[in-house]
């Protein structure tokens, strides 16, 4: 055994143990190893995650980054693998939709991951604003009282419907299409709804409302880059935007959903040598 090789296996063994187990999967899919950057970058998000007591509610995190898509496909949090559909560029740094037939099918349902109408989180890092309206970051529905969906309505209007869509049971931002980007999160709690940005400026809430946990909790799988209509039957609303994390899971906190937001950025750049708008 060379010198080099053992003292990379001893670095390894420092690693959180998750972290391991993702990199290694990340590592055969690209067929080369990731870098000692990347290595620590990644396994001090874990370990701070679970610090912090977050780690449980991440059901799903997605780092496509890679520039392959296998690699891409890999969750951080549970170690399970989605599907790339169509049209997509998989680049150093993001992943990037052709805004007709490329998205992401996560392979995970809101019930599945045990997310409830009460509580339930959607996160999407987007480099790169949708070049038309009516695009879909991350979601899933199957009908207007039974959805989960971050979705960029109009050209001023980023819209999260947290298991209902109807009057009273959805909110909305104001938000100009071209600044829909940054760390875009929408968190649903039993009191209420929670939009909120990061950039690299700083934490804001874009949109907060009161109301009780009402609705139907999708059982079939979330798509990024579009929306899974009617049970996933067809998707729409493809995204054509540029993304460097996906990620969805139980309720946090505000403060707790900036800290994770904080990591999750640190994580990005510090992979990819990328800054965040």
């Amino acid at each position: 055994m060379s010198l080099l090789y053992t003292r990379i296996a001893r670095q390894r063994r420092r690693y959180d143990p998750d972290a391991r187990l993702y990199l290694r999967l990340v590592e055969n899919a690209l067929g080369a190893a990731t870098t000692r950057i990347q290595r620590e970058a990644v396994s001090n998000f874990i370990a701070a995650e679970k610090a912090a007591s977050r780690w449980a509610s991440h059901k799903r995190i997605y780092l496509p980054i890679w520039g392959n898509a296998a690699a891409n496909a890999i969750c951080m949090a549970s170690r399970t693998s989605g599907t790339f559909v169509g049209g997509m560029t998989h680049a150093a740094g993001y992943v990037q939709g052709n805004g007709s037939t490329g998205y992401f099918n996560s392979g995970a349902s809101p019930n599945g991951v045990g997310m409830t109408n009460g509580s339930g989180y959607l996160l999407a890092l987007c480099t790169q604003a949708a070049s038309t309206t009516g695009k879909c970051l991350l979601g899933s529905y199957f009908a207007a009282a039974t959805e989960t969906n971050l979705v960029h309505q109009t050209t001023t209007v980023l819209r999260y419907d947290a298991f209902n869509n109807v009057a009273g049971q959805k909110s909305s931002s104001s938000l100009a299409l071209a600044s829909q980007i940054g760390v875009l999160s929408g968190v649903r709690s039993a009191s209420g709804w929670d939009i909120r940005r990061r950039v690299t400026a700083g934490a804001t809430s874009l949109h907060s409302s009161t109301g009780a946990a009402v609705g139907g909790v999708p059982t079939t799988n979330i798509f990024c880059m579009a929306l899974a209509y009617l049970g996933g039957a067809q998707p729409i609303n493809f995204h054509d935007g540029r993304f460097g994390v996906f990620a969805f899971g139980t309720e946090m906190s505000n403060s707790g959903t900036d800290a994770y937001t904080l990591a999750l950025k640190t994580l990005w750049e510090t992979c990819t040598g990328l800054t965040l708008p």
